[in-house]
């Protein structure tokens, strides 16, 4: 589930009814963060690489990213990335977690390359619980 509990009139709660995938420039997609809750825009740009100086002083750089044109600000890391038809809402299918970003931009990490690198690394896998 995802708080939206901004939206206090109309889907306080989101509920992730499945995983997907969305890898085009353009495409809408919407982020829950700790600072800045709730907030959607789009897609800007696949495939990216993009460094980061993490609180320990070391660089790391990550690849495989997706650049959208949503605000990120300090406390929204790792927090999920979803998309929806407002036909199927409340129900929202997350597609990746918020990895880094600014005022302009966040960048994520798509779930399918999550679970592409943990499936090599731990031998983890998602199941889907019927409804």
């Amino acid at each position: 589930m995802i708080d939206n509990s901004d939206n206090t009139n109309l889907y306080k709660h989101l509920l992730i009814e499945e995983s997907s995938d969305v890898d085009d420039a353009g495409a809408h997609v919407c982020k829950s963060g700790f600072t800045t809750h709730v907030v959607c825009g789009e897609v800007t740009e696949t495939n990216v690489e993009s460094s980061f100086k993490a609180s320990n002083g070391r660089t790391y750089i990550t690849r495989e990213m997706i650049r959208t044109d949503i605000i990120n600000m300090g406390g929204d890391s790792g927090g999920p990335v979803f998309s929806y038809s407002p036909i199927k809402l409340p129900y929202v299918s997350v597609v990746g977690i918020t990895i880094a970003g600014d005022e302009s931009k966040t960048d994520y990490i798509p779930l399918s390359v999550i679970l592409r690198i943990t499936k090599l690394s731990y031998n983890l896998s998602i199941i889907v619980t019927p409804q």
